[in-house]
């Protein structure tokens, strides 16, 4: 009996490693977004210095909230469109890149990364510019802000 059930086992393993789908993977960033902020580095005047007759200037970040009208749409087949209200203005390619990180590609040569920092908001930094980041949020729901790491609270 004992050869039975161990037989019936090998067989259902060898069944189930053949025949059995792996789970399909999940891509998060599918679906359609909406800027809802950005901030933004800026070079500021600090005080004028009278002996060097110069403008003591630092960095400072700055956010912009209000009722962008723009809108990314990216699909299954890894392929994204950019909208302003219902214009299409752009588009290119997608990648996931790991759980939290995609990697973007307009058709024109930008390229841009992305980081999920819940299922329905994300980070987008276009490469080789640290001084502008973008907010998504998947259209029609309330951001995760707390979250997300801003640099102005």
């Amino acid at each position: 009996m004992k050869k039975v059930i161990f037989g019936t086992l090998i067989l259902f393993s060898l069944f189930c490693s053949t025949s059995c789908d792996p789970e399909p993977e999940i891509n998060e960033i599918v679906g359609e977004w909406e800027l809802y902020r950005n901030e933004v580095l800026e070079e500021v005047l600090v005080e004028w210095d009278v002996d060097n007759e110069t403008w003591i200037t630092a960095d400072q970040w700055f956010q912009n909230t209000f009722d962008w009208q723009v809108f990314l749409t990216f699909e299954e087949d890894g392929t994204f469109e950019t909208f302003y209200a219902d214009v299409p203005t752009g588009g290119g390619t997608w990648e996931k890149l790991d759980d939290t990180s995609y990697h973007l590609e307009y058709a024109d040569g930008r390229k841009f990364d992305i980081t999920l920092w819940c299922e329905n908001s994300h980070a987008q930094q276009e490469e080789g510019n640290d001084r502008r980041i973008e907010y998504y949020r998947k259209r029609n729901t309330t951001e995760c802000t707390d979250l997300i790491d801003y640099y102005v609270e």
